[in-house]
């Protein structure tokens, strides 16, 4: 699915990301809904030049937005299955980076959009790696940052448990943004 694509629940989406900012309840996006934040900022979907498919490395940009959200780390290796890519909208704070990809993650104030798969866990992976996906089955032979189902599952035993305390702390600080739990 593309936000690009004429889908009226996607325009639903927008409409309620657009709302939610404007009321400044904190919104996060992961992969699409990063894609559908960008786009309803003013940013341009468009293919990216490198799709990722699998586990890969994004570099957090040095400053205290980003270290908020994502720690003291450099790096982090996060899951990816996209092969669009958003630019960064207008206002917005680049958080990460990656050489494939060089907007992976943005705030602004307390919304957060993000490129990558934060939210999956081992049976979500294997889910996706058992559906049927023309783009996925394309793109594999073309580029090596899609990566095969062999080392996908590889990956997601070596990265997932360090990928899902980074969720942790992405969804704690957005629920206290939020009120939902108390500073």
């Amino acid at each position: 699915m593309s936000v690009n694509d004429d889908l009226p629940f996607l325009c639903g989406a927008q409409s309620l990301i657009e709302q939610a900012m404007q009321r400044d309840l904190p919104v996060l996006g992961h992969c699409l809904g990063g894609q559908l934040m960008a786009r309803t900022l003013g940013a341009r979907v468009a293919a990216s030049p490198a799709p990722e498919v699998g586990w890969h490395h994004m570099q957090c940009v040095d400053t205290p937005s980003s270290r908020r959200w994502f720690g003291p780390a450099d790096t982090h290796e996060v899951f990816h299955w996209h092969y669009e890519a958003f630019d960064l909208p207008p206002r917005a704070l680049r958080l990460a980076t990656s050489e494939q990809c060089p907007n992976q993650a943005f705030a602004i104030g307390p919304h957060l959009g993000m490129q990558f798969h934060v939210e999956v866990d081992a049976a979500k992976v294997e889910l996706w790696l058992t559906q049927h996906d023309a783009l996925y089955e394309q793109a594999r032979d073309r580029f090596d940052t899609v990566h095969r189902p062999e080392r996908i599952r590889r990956d997601t035993r070596r990265c997932l448990d360090a990928q899902q305390r980074l969720a942790d702390r992405i969804y704690e600080l957005w629920a206290r943004a939020a009120g939902l739990i108390s500073q």
